[in-house]
């Protein structure tokens, strides 16, 4: 297996072989992992609100810029306000 750099036009296939834009499939396993925590943080904290979370995305140093800002528009595309 080759591994290919992260750029923001890169598309990936589903299972089917339609391909995808990459950065929207990451944004949404992003959005599914916000909403996730907000259903539970919200079942055990009355009144906690997506402002009231200081959110950070950390990422591997060793990852090069294009991989970075990859990730950066992924983040972007999943609304965290």
């Amino acid at each position: 297996m080759y591994l290919q750099k992260l750029h923001t036009t890169m598309s990936i296939k589903d299972d089917q072989g339609k391909p995808f834009e990459a950065v929207t499939v990451f944004a949404e396993a992003i959005r599914y992992l916000k909403g996730h925590l907000m259903n539970k943080l919200c079942d055990r904290f009355a009144g906690i609100e997506v402002v009231d979370i200081d959110w950070v995305l950390t990422l591997p140093a060793i990852w090069n810029e294009s991989a970075k800002q990859f990730m950066v528009l992924a983040a972007e595309k999943v609304a965290f306000f």
